[in-house]
């Protein structure tokens, strides 16, 4: 079933994009480089890439950073390392071939996404995406009204860091194109073109809006 396999992918780039477990942030200075940075705050050049993973959004090429950028510095803690190196394993996990055995190649149509989403079957599904991806401080909720579908991350207390809005802003732009792959997939669901919403919510544990975005079928 396309509309879940698409569906599940775009979760974990909704987990993915937030930077996870950022304890501070570090602003770039004249000379630095990421393994100049990873010395700084971990004391081990060779972390350098988690600086790199945790700021992809940011880092369009890990050997051309500048001054002046604001980058997120992930918390080593064993819960968080955890965290960071099952990120690619997560997303493996998810592509079509590893889930085609679980998912039953009926296709139903509903009338509104509202009614997919509450599909006792359909929400089963949903629900054990949902746990695989979840991480720890992290609360995902969704909720469907007719063929508007919203999408809220809150993140745990200790992510106000300075310029994490914008990493997800530029985050929601660098995956706009998946997210507008799962309005495809409602679209079918319901079959009927551009009829479907996607609203994707970042908010910081207080409930202030960190970044969001709409998106419809192109």
């Amino acid at each position: 079933m396309k509309r879940l396999i698409v569906f599940f992918t775009v979760i974990t780039v909704l987990f993915a994009g937030t930077g996870v477990y950022a304890a501070e942030s570090y602003t770039v200075e004249s000379g630095d480089y990421l393994k100049k940075i990873a010395q700084k705050v971990y004391g081990d050049e060779a972390l350098w890439e988690v600086i790199y993973e945790a700021n992809q959004a940011a880092i369009k090429n890990p050997n051309l950073i500048y001054a002046g950028q604001v980058f997120v510095i992930p918390d080593l803690t064993e819960a968080a390392v955890d965290a960071q190196s099952g990120e690619e394993e997560k997303i493996t996990e998810n592509t079509p071939e590893s889930m085609t055995s679980e998912i039953q190649p009926e296709e139903k149509v509903y009338s509104t996404i509202e009614e997919y989403i509450n599909d006792p079957e359909v929400r089963a599904e949903l629900d054990a995406g949902f746990a695989a991806d979840s991480l720890e401080g992290f609360e995902f909720r969704m909720n469907a009204k007719g063929n508007d579908l919203t999408m809220e991350l809150k993140c745990p207390e200790g992510m106000e860091v300075k310029g994490i809005g914008a990493l997800l802003e530029e985050q929601l732009e660098n995956y706009a194109d998946n997210f507008g792959e799962v309005v495809e997939a409602f679209d079918e669901v319901i079959g009927r073109s551009g009829a479907s919403t996607l609203v994707i919510r970042y908010l910081d544990f207080y409930e202030n809006v960190l970044a969001e975005r709409t998106f419809k079928a192109k």
